[in-house]
């Protein structure tokens, strides 16, 4: 399955390093009023795939803020539940021992 992997992350790669080959063409990107700069093309689509995947990240980093906070509750809420169960069961092996005692002593003042 690793190999699997690797060979379609190296068909990525060369599909990639083609697509890089091909787009080497000088454009000019006019960026504002008057203002332009000449760079190649697979300069600019680099750029911009950035510059997108910067944003992405900032479009998803309140929620993946908020699903935090609440795996966190999530957490603390099972410890809690957890140390409850605890102390029940530690409370349940308590008590059958006290139930013998008085059943001894029942039994013995009859």
């Amino acid at each position: 399955m690793k190999l699997v992997y690797l060979l379609l992350k190296l068909a990525v790669l060369l599909v990639l390093l083609f697509f890089t080959v091909q787009n080497t063409h000088v454009v000019n990107f006019v960026w504002g009023i008057r203002q332009s700069v000449d760079l190649p093309l697979i300069v600019l689509l680099l750029l911009f795939f950035v510059i997108g995947a910067v944003f992405g990240i900032f479009a998803m980093l309140g929620r993946i803020l908020s699903l935090r906070n609440e795996v966190n509750a999530l957490q603390r809420e099972r410890k809690k539940a957890e140390k409850a169960a605890a102390q029940q069961a530690q409370a349940a092996q308590q008590t059958p021992a006290l139930q013998d005692t008085t059943a001894a002593d029942d039994a013995a003042s009859v």
